[in-house]
């Protein structure tokens, strides 16, 4: 029990040292501490309120900002016009893509609206379409992959001009292709796809006369066709060769009034797709690119007449 006592003695009492410290100190410390200690606690409940506030700017601007974005664009887009004449006569805002500013571009030579051989100034074609340059480069590079506009270093971009001897190159292949996915398109067609190639050849017979209507009408006649083949890479081959010949094919169309010729040979295409003649329906084709092969260079060649020269070719026709 003793040497309890002793050691209790000798061990110190908890916290003596501080108090006795606190006791020592002068009267002003303690005051001190408290005021470091409080104006650390502002200091950090200052910060978690800054904090705070800032994230809820954030959250309001965040809220805020998709009605800004959606008036800027509704503003821009009633501003904005395109080509008149092609589909809609501009190209939406909302989808300025490369690959759409691309489509734009390629309808409006397809419409003749850029004709062939002229410049594509890049400042110009941005105003019009509504987009910014670095995108509108872009496109012009597809489109001179694909034959549409020709880059010259140098110079810039212009609508890519075809002569006779190009354009019969064209129509030779369409004519092997075409003719080679006939029995494919026929396996494949369906009873309404038969209708739909009828309502759009009669359709055609009611635009007789407007150049616009009528080659969009055909345009879609003949993809939609190698669109049943279902072959992805020859469907994209056919597009770009349609698109190449068809700012020829339209003046051609409209320039030797053959509307008639060429609207007889839809009909008797539309007549063998709903009978499943493949070998026939690929005789059709090639006699069908081939007339429009001979009057499209001739035309090239004398000018615009008022009719068809191949008018004299057809039974009962001119002579």
């Amino acid at each position: 029990m003793a040497r309890r006592r002793r050691r209790r003695q000798a061990d110190p009492v908890p916290g003596a040292d501080d108090r006795e410290r606190a006791v020592r100190a002068p009267p002003g410390a303690a005051v001190r501490d408290g005021r470091r200690r409080a104006g650390r606690a502002r200091a950090q409940l200052g910060g978690a309120d800054r904090r705070e506030r800032h994230r809820d700017d954030r959250l309001r601007l965040h809220r805020r900002r998709p009605q800004r974005r959606l008036r800027h664009r509704d503003a821009r887009r009633r501003r904005v016009r395109g080509p008149e004449g092609i589909s809609g006569g501009h190209c939406p805002v909302r989808q300025r893509g490369p690959e759409q500013i691309a489509e734009a571009v390629r309808r409006a030579i397809r419409a003749g609206v850029l004709e062939p051989g002229q410049p594509l100034v890049q400042e110009d074609l941005a105003a019009r379409f509504g987009v910014s340059r670095a995108p509108l480069r872009e496109a012009l590079r597809v489109l001179a992959g694909e034959g549409l506009v020709t880059i010259m270093p140098g110079y810039g971009a212009v609508v890519t001009s075809l002569d006779p001897d190009e354009i019969t190159e064209l129509y030779e292949i369409r004519v092997r292709l075409e003719t080679m996915l006939a029995d494919e398109i026929v396996a494949r067609i369906r009873p309404h796809d038969v209708a739909e190639f009828a309502d759009l050849a009669r359709a055609m017979d009611g635009a007789v006369g407007d150049q616009e209507t009528w080659s969009e009408l055909n345009f879609r006649f003949h993809r939609r066709m190698y669109e049943i083949a279902e072959g992805p890479h020859a469907l994209r081959i056919v597009t770009q060769l349609l698109s190449l010949v068809e700012p020829y094919s339209r003046a051609y169309v409209h320039g030797m009034n053959a509307y008639r010729r060429v609207q007889d040979e839809h009909h008797q295409m539309v007549d063998a797709l709903r009978s499943g003649e493949g070998a026939v329906l690929a005789k059709l084709i090639e006699e069908h690119l081939r007339g429009a092969q001979r009057g499209l260079v001739a035309s090239l060649a004398e000018g615009t007449r008022e009719e068809d020269p191949l008018e004299v070719l057809r039974p009962g026709g001119r002579r």
